[in-house]
């Protein structure tokens, strides 16, 4: 999912550093990373801010790509939205109620 959402992004993160990622979001959304990739973006943009530079100014190509460690500075800003016992509730009331079964419930 951060593939997706980072796919017209400039970044410069390895596949170790997704996989890294994957790892550290696991119980977050869709919706969460999302979030989370939006957040991350930003850190090029607050960089060229706090330099003093005038974003109105800047080329896209001036934009330095974004990183692992604008993830690391985002992840400790976005949580996941469903705790871990919410969604073991909704797992619940899924295999008692939902359309999806398991082989389990059937």
């Amino acid at each position: 999912m951060l593939h997706l959402y980072l796919d017209k992004e400039t970044n410069a993160l390895t596949e170790k550093q997704f996989q890294l990622l994957s790892e550290k979001t696991l119980g977050f959304s869709g919706a969460d990373i999302k979030v989370l990739c939006t957040e991350a973006s930003l850190g090029p943009i607050r960089c060229l801010i706090k330099s003093g530079v005038s974003i109105e100014t800047v080329d896209a190509d001036q934009v330095r790509p974004i990183s692992f460690e604008d993830f690391e500075e985002a992840l400790q800003n976005v949580r996941p939205s469903v705790s871990e016992s919410d969604l073991n509730h909704y797992l619940d009331w899924n295999e008692a109620f939902g359309s999806i079964r398991t082989r389990e419930s059937m």
